[in-house]
């Protein structure tokens, strides 16, 4: 909440140091999408939503595996600036896109999180037992938690849709 534009160079340059590989390399963070239609629609959603005004921070569109170079890849794709009109917002990806939206307040957040029926996934990062609890405590999604407890969070995306609420 309010410190993204604080913290968003570091995630992009996270998400950037990715591997983008098979899948059943060593050390693959990012493998193919399920199939050549699933990679289109991720790339149509992913267009859409710079045509929708969201900041396109890191385009993983054009990513190249060597070995697999008709295989079904996006890179680490990040967006900011992210609002609940937005396409990209209201359909789930399924695909390496993180969605950065902003809330004012720890409860704007958690009404956000719950005002979306297909949330998979949401990590609050916070320094506050108590918001981590409340946040914990509130959402009502199929993925959540903080820092400390989000399976998503250690490697700071698993790459759904998951947003980021900062609080101090």
């Amino acid at each position: 909440m309010g410190a993204s534009k604080d913290w968003l160079p570091e995630l992009v340059e996270r998400a950037r140091g990715f591997s983008v590989n098979g899948g059943t390399e060593a050390n693959t963070d990012v493998g193919p999408v399920v199939s050549r239609a699933a990679k289109e629609r991720i790339l149509g959603l992913i267009e859409t939503a710079v045509k929708e005004g969201a900041t396109l921070s890191l385009d993983g569109r054009d990513v190249k595996v060597k070995g697999y170079e008709k295989g079904n890849f996006i890179g680490p794709t990040v967006f900011s600036g992210v609002t609940t009109d937005m396409t990209i917002y209201k359909q789930e990806i399924f695909g390496p896109v993180i969605c950065v939206l902003e809330a004012a307040t720890l409860e704007d957040a958690i009404a956000l999180v719950n005002r979306n029926p297909m949330g998979n996934g949401v990590c609050l990062f916070t320094q506050s037992g108590a918001a981590a609890h409340k946040f914990q405590s509130e959402i009502d999604v199929g993925q959540g938690g903080d820092q400390h407890s989000h399976p998503c969070a250690g490697a700071v995306l698993q790459l759904y849709r998951l947003a980021r609420f900062e609080t101090g």
